[in-house]
């Protein structure tokens, strides 16, 4: 039986093309970014360079704690990025949880393997080891408020920084000036209309492709909770919805997937000439 760990927006961990639309079959361009890891074209890198960054975190917060006077067990980084699945229509956002089940099972949704352990303890001990881990608490009146000491987890991510932090700046600028830009082309905006008046004829009433996106996103994040997992037959609900959502959406897109694409590509190279220099660490080969 898979487990996963889900983020509360699906795909936010990992990048921006987990949802993204796709490409007609005649499509002949290829996203200029797509040399680049951190701009969602090349997933399954990006996903397994995230879960070495946090393993070797993982293994610096064991032996921190250890030093502390706690016994640490390494949480291990799954992710969920919804892939189609078949023939199916959807994004694979519901058929994700339920290819994680057995016949007549609900998805498990794992636990921190420490949670046992510091249950047990006092609540002194408690205090103690969140602090060991975590640092000192910020609330905590009778603190030292000159201390800047780091917990465990705060000191691996200084000594392992992570791809997605060294993309911030980036990925804002990316944001700024090409998704912004895009969106409020005129190209865009009319496909979105288009979109929009097509779909509503489906009987869905969303004004962005985003927002139906985010509805079946918000309908699975409201399911999922710290040691609770969601039924099967409720996902196997929002799993119909949103095939069905698939289905008309791939009637209604086509023109504004052109245009996307077409208008993405052209932000997309302006972007890559304005900022050479600093997306050149990030070229595929060298974190291949």
């Amino acid at each position: 039986m898979k487990k996963l760990i889900v983020a509360a927006s699906l795909g936010v961990i990992v990048g921006v093309a987990s949802l993204a639309v796709a490409a007609p079959e005649d499509w002949p361009q290829t996203s200029p970014l797509s040399e680049y890891i951190g701009f969602g074209h090349n997933m399954d890198l990006e996903i397994a360079t995230f879960e070495a960054e946090q393993a070797e975190r993982e293994l610096l917060v064991v032996e921190c704690m250890r030093k502390a006077g706690f016994s640490y067990r390494p949480v291990t980084a799954l992710l969920f990025v919804p892939e189609a699945v078949g023939d199916v229509p959807g994004w694979g956002i519901a058929a994700g949880f339920l290819d994680s089940t057995e016949p007549g099972d609900a998805p498990q949704i794992p636990t921190n393997p420490n949670v046992v352990a510091v249950s047990r303890m006092s609540d002194t001990e408690k205090s103690r080891y969140y602090e060991a881990l975590y640092g000192p608490d910020p609330f905590n009146e009778s603190r030292d408020q000159a201390s800047e000491e780091m917990g465990c987890s705060s000191q691996s991510y200084a000594q392992v920084p992570s791809l997605q932090r060294g993309l911030l700046d980036l990925r804002a600028a990316y944001d700024a000036e090409v998704r912004d830009t895009v969106s409020r082309s005129a190209a865009v905006l009319s496909g979105e209309r288009i979109w929009r008046d097509c779909m509503s004829s489906e009987n869905f009433s969303f004004r962005t492709r985003a927002e139906m996106l985010a509805d079946i996103d918000g309908r699975l994040a409201e399911l999922v909770s710290v040691g609770q997992s969601p039924d099967a037959a409720t996902l196997t609900s929002i799993g119909e919805l949103e095939e069905k959502m698939a289905t008309a959406d791939d009637l209604c897109s086509a023109d504004l997937r052109r245009a996307l694409l077409e208008e993405t590509i052209r932000a997309e190279r302006a972007f890559i000439d304005r900022y050479t220099a600093e997306l050149e660490p990030f070229r595929v080969e060298a974190w291949n």
